[in-house]
């Protein structure tokens, strides 16, 4: 099975989607400077992360249906974070706060 099918699965059979966030067009999740616990799955629509350089954007990911996102070096951190994540398109994620995945470490 896929590893993140298995992991949302879990999550979905023990009800620890913490909320569920609906963003509009262009809207940012996280922006520079921020910090990031959450893992998101997109529902519907799509994101990019990115990194602002000296003179353009690069993107490094794009989120589509069912992809996990997350400012990766944030939430492993827990600090402040160089990525946006901002949405493409309308989009519909669900949220789980890091602290609810630690429970699921022995479900692997």
């Amino acid at each position: 099975m896929n590893p993140i099918a298995h992991l949302t699965d879990k999550i979905d059979e023990q009800g620890l989607w913490a909320s569920r966030r609906i963003l509009s067009r262009r809207e940012h999740l996280r922006t520079k400077e921020s910090t990031g616990t959450n893992l998101y799955q997109v529902v519907s629509g799509s994101l990019r992360v990115y990194v602002l350089g000296d003179f353009e954007e690069h993107v490094l990911k794009f989120g589509y249906k069912n992809n996990l996102i997350a400012s990766s070096d944030s939430f492993i951190s827990e600090k402040p974070s160089d990525l946006y994540i901002q949405s493409i398109k309308k989009r519909e994620l669900k949220v789980i706060k890091k602290t609810c995945i630690y429970g699921l470490r022995g479900e692997f």
